[in-house]
């Protein structure tokens, strides 16, 4: 694994196994280095070689989010109807990107941008975008 990338409370986290690339994440204000990820959290996971990862850690619940943009993810099949935002009763606007498509629950959004597809389920292990205002 040569990096791995979070976004969580609006900032961008970061760790490379590459000596030199992760001094280039220290030195960088606009990035914070990852020390530990959290069940639910999305992550992107950058490697040279194709890889099996095992991930162990506990069935969860998917929390509420927090107001701005969150990366996160899941480790079981879930409708997103179930995703609700902390402290309000405005839904989440949730975006995948899957076999080079974007897909948003967001239909205003569609109807002008018909390269992006709806969608009502996430899929056990795939990372999804959740925004909230």
């Amino acid at each position: 694994i040569e990096s791995i990338w979070q976004y969580k409370a609006g900032q961008w986290f970061a760790y490379s196994t590459d000596t030199v690339r992760q001094e280039l994440i220290i030195d960088n204000s606009d990035y914070q280095t990852l020390i530990s990820a959290s069940i639910n959290d999305g992550s992107w996971i950058f490697a040279d070689t194709a890889q099996m990862l095992s991930i162990f850690n506990e069935e969860s619940e998917l929390k509420e989010y927090n107001s701005g943009w969150t990366l996160s993810g899941t480790s079981k099949d879930i409708d997103i109807d179930i995703l609700k935002c902390k402290d309000s009763d405005i839904k989440p606007t949730i975006w995948k990107f899957y076999n080079n498509i974007w897909f948003v629950n967001d239909l205003d959004y569609i109807e002008s941008n018909q390269e992006v597809k709806p969608f009502s389920m996430i899929s056990r292990y795939e990372g999804f975008w959740v925004k909230c205002d």
